[in-house]
C-alpha cells in the first residue's frame, strides 16, 4: 500500500496492526500454539491487542498480527479446570 501511494504516513506500523488485528479477529484465524494445538484468535478470547486466552489449556499467548505465523511466548498461565467448573454447572440445570 505504501509503494502504490508513495507515503509512508497513509498505512503507519501501528494502523497496520490494528487493521490486521480487525481481520484476524472477525475471520477467527487459528494459530498454533507450543505444542502445536491451534488456538483461535477472535474477540471471545481476546485480553488485549496482543493478548488472547486459550480456555483449553488456560494459557494466554501473545500473538504477533502482523507477522500472523505462531505465538510469540507465554505471557500468563492460569490454573483452572474447566471441565471440573462445566460438570458442576450442566449438573445444576
Amino acid at each position: 500500500m505504501q509503494k502504490l501511494v508513495n507515503d509512508p504516513t497513509v498505512l503507519t506500523p501501528e494502523a497496520l496492526s490494528s487493521i490486521l488485528r480487525d481481520y484476524n479477529t472477525e475471520q477467527m484465524i487459528s494459530a498454533p500454539d507450543f505444542s502445536g494445538k491451534p488456538v483461535l484468535i477472535t474477540k471471545f478470547g481476546q485480553i488485549a491487542p496482543d493478548l488472547y486466552l486459550d480456555p483449553a489449556s488456560g494459557k494466554v499467548l501473545k500473538f504477533d498480527h502482523i507477522k500472523r505465523v505462531k505465538f510469540i511466548h507465554l505471557v500468563y498461565h492460569f490454573n483452572t479446570n474447566l471441565d471440573g467448573y462445566i460438570s458442576h454447572s450442566y449438573f445444576f440445570i
